[in-house]
Formats: C-alpha cells, structure tokens, sequence
C-alpha cells in the first residue's frame, strides 16, 4: 500500500513538473529576448519574394555566405531563370534551410547550396544559438516538425532560458508583415546594417559603399574553414539525401556547390593541401549521391572584397562570385561537362579582382 502511494505521489509531482514546464515553455514563446531577430524579417520578405515568382526558378539557399557574397541578378542573366536568394545564417540548423525550402519550393525549381564548411561536421544536438532563436521567432519551424524531435529540442532548453523568454518584454524588434512587404515593393537594396531595409528585390545583400569595407581582423586573418574533415557527419549526410530526394521528386535538381571564402595562407585553392581537403569532400558527397559543382577556385576571392566576416564579401566580390557560378550553374542545366576544367579560374578571378575599386 505505502509502495503504491508513494509511486502515486511521484507521478503526480512529475505530471506537475511536466506541466508546469510546457507552460512555461508556452508562455515564453516569442518573447524578445536577446536573439538576432533582424533575421525573422528577413525570412519573412525572403518567403514572400519567392513566392512572387511564377514558374520555375533558381532558389540559393545557405548560411550569409550567400547572403551577402551573391548577385541573384547576375546569376539570372547568365541562366535566363528568375533567382532567389533564402540564405539566412550558418547557426540555424540544416534542417531549418530544408524547412525553408520545401515552403517556397515549385515544381521544376533548381535548389543551388553553397554550404559553409562547419554544415559538414554539425550533429543533430541543436546549439545553444539555434534554441534560444528558434525559441523566439521560429515558432512555425518548431510546429512543423515531429512530436518526437519537438520533445528533443524542449529537452536543450535551459531553465535559465525558460526564465528569461518568462519574464522579457516586447522590444519592438520586429516589424509587422506589411512594412516588409512595402519595403520588398520599393527596395533599391542601399545598404542598412544587419537588416531586411538591406535586401534587395531577389533577397541579397550586396554593400557597395565608398571607401574600405573590410575589417582589418579579418583581411589580416588566417582561416582554415575547417574545410579538412575525417568525414560528414550522419546528421548532414541524411539532411542532405532528404533534400536531394525531396528536389527529385518534384522535378528540380539540387546543386551543392562551394561557399565563397577568402585567399589566405591557411586556405589557398591554388594549394595542394586544401584542393586535396575539398576533393575528399567533394567524394564524400559524390559517394552518397550528391552532385557537388563548380570549381573551388572559382569561389576563392582576395581579402580585399570581404567585409565584417571571412564568408561576407561586398557587393564587387558578390559580382565575381556569382558571375563565374552563373556560368557554372548554366553549364551544368545545360550539360556542358568538364566546364571546371576548362578554365583557369584563378587567373580569371585574379584579372576580375583587378577591376573592382578596391584593387
């Protein structure tokens, strides 16, 4: 009888303690805590920007390497297809780019990933980064996936979070849907900060300011990418293959191509030792099916173009990134093979770097 009532009382603390963490986990839901919430109007007017094309389309999706290192316009020009550009952050999660993409995905569409390096290696175990942000604006992402993986990640969340999301207040750090839609209407893509005002109509931030742009830290910076890696993760691998399946069976095609980095002494595709890390990459994903485009070189600009980050360049190392990877996607919808073996694509970025303002 005593054993009987006391395991009694022991449920019934733990329903109490269950309950009264999904309702503490309710209630914070959106609140404004410390976050980079300059990054839910974005996906909102980059949502909306897809949507608004009719037909099929070019849709690049990533971490800000593409944010701010692509020209959908150029890119557009050189494979007669409208582009779009839903890169967002390399915290969020692999996940989150594929929940993102089956939204505003059309039949036929061309799904182009240049991933950051740190994708490869990412387990499934959700960063203290991506569960405080997706604890205040990606509510609809949480909604979308399983009973079983919602319970994995209320699981990471720490009672010091629940505590502040708890008790913080409305900062007006969002701006309603219409503004944004207003601002995707009227864009001329002038450069304002970590910021929706700075995207252009195709969803890119491309910085052309007078004067220097890149940071000193970064242009004097050495960065490996932590492009050398043993093996991909099981996490990415089967993200990737879901993806890749998803694009397949609606018609697309997925491309997988580099991220853009900065020429430095620690990462140099004119260097044995990092083409050598990128080609085993590249077999890692070939072997599971996966088409990876392009030549690295094609990708790998001067510290001059980069901005506040090693994957941000401004809006002149954005033309040459997606000049040479409009090419490059034309090719391959056109199935011109061995187009990355054809060219000298260091003395072709090396002639295009000459030309911009800061060389």
């Amino acid at each position: 009888m005593n054993y009987k009532f006391s395991f009694s009382i022991f449920l019934a603390i733990l329903a109490f303690a269950s309950g009264l963490f999904i309702y503490a986990f309710k209630m914070q839901e959106g609140k404004q805590v410390e976050g980079e919430w300059w990054l839910k109007n974005v996906i909102d007017f980059k949502g909306v920007a897809a949507d608004k094309i009719n037909g099929r389309k070019i849709i690049i999706s990533s971490g800000s390497n593409s944010l701010f290192s692509i020209n959908s316009e150029i890119i557009s020009q050189k494979t007669s297809l409208p582009v779009v550009n839903i890169a967002t952050h390399a915290g969020l999660d692999l996940n989150y780019h594929f929940y993102q993409l089956k939204k505003h995905f059309k039949n036929g569409d061309i799904v182009v990933m240049p991933l950051e390096y740190e994708y490869y290696t990412r387990t499934e175990a959700p960063t203290d980064w991506f569960v405080n942000n997706i604890l205040g604006w990606g509510q609809d992402y949480l909604s979308s996936i399983n009973i079983y993986n919602r319970i994995k990640f209320m699981m990471n969340v720490s009672p010091k979070r629940l505590v502040e999301g708890f008790n913080a207040e409305d900062k007006g750090l969002v701006s309603p849907l219409n503004d944004v839609i207003n601002h995707l209407n009227s864009t001329n893509g002038e450069y304002n900060g970590y910021s929706y005002k700075s995207l252009n109509k195709n969803g890119d931030i491309n910085v052309f300011i007078d004067g220097k742009t890149v940071y000193d830290s970064v242009y004097n910076g050495t960065f490996t990418y932590n492009s050398d890696i043993p093996k991909i993760s099981e996490h990415t691998y089967k993200t990737l293959k879901d993806i890749n399946n998803f694009v397949s069976n609606k018609g697309g095609k997925l491309f997988i191509t580099w991220p853009v980095t900065m020429r430095n002494p620690g990462f140099d595709t004119d260097n044995g030792q990092t083409m050598q890390s990128l080609m085993k990459l590249k077999g890692f994903l070939s072997v599971a099916g996966l088409n990876v485009i392009c030549s690295p070189s094609a990708s790998n600009l001067g510290g001059s173009l980069f901005m506040d980050s090693a994957y941000h360049t401004n809006g002149y190392g954005a033309r040459i990134r997606s000049s040479l990877l409009g090419d490059c996607i034309n090719a391959e919808l056109h199935n011109k093979s061995g187009y990355e073996f054809n060219r000298n694509f260091r003395a072709v970025v090396l002639e295009m770097e000459r030309e911009t303002p800061y060389n």
